[in-house]
């Protein structure tokens, strides 16, 4: 390389195409880095996805279905077949609220009877939505 005398004294002339040339193989082992750290990211994503749905599907296998429904009934109604569709849907319809219940036409409802919902029977003496205050 040769010198160049500058305003603020002796340099080393540059070359500009041996400057493009470094800075284009850094931007190339930059990309580089990049492209193997969102491979990396995506088969991290991919193997955890592929981990819980595996989890998900495993657990679906072994829950058993029906017990968030009262007891007896999971046994007795839903396993002898005596609901109808219609009646698992009126049924399903009336679990937000007593509201719902209501509109549905199942309150109120008595434990063990259909639209019966332990989450609706503030007082827990087998009565769903009540329209009055049981006194005693």
């Amino acid at each position: 390389m040769e010198k160049v005398q500058g305003p603020w004294g002796v340099r080393d002339a540059s070359d500009p195409d041996a400057n493009f040339r470094h800075l284009k193989a850094q931007a190339a082992r930059y990309k580089r880095g990049q492209k193997l750290r969102r491979v990396f990211l995506w088969g991290a994503i991919a193997g955890l996805t592929s981990v819980a749905s595996f989890a998900l599907a495993w657990s679906a296998m072994s829950w058993k279905p029906w017990t968030w429904l009262p007891s007896g009934l999971a046994t007795t109604k839903l396993s002898s077949g005596s609901w109808t569709p219609a009646m698992m849907a009126k049924h399903i319809a009336a679990s937000p609220n007593c509201a719902a219940a209501r509109a549905a036409g199942l309150a109120p409802a008595y434990r063990g009877q259909l639209g019966y919902w332990p989450q609706h029977d503030r007082d827990n003496d087998g009565i769903a939505c009540e329209p009055y205050p049981r006194r005693w």
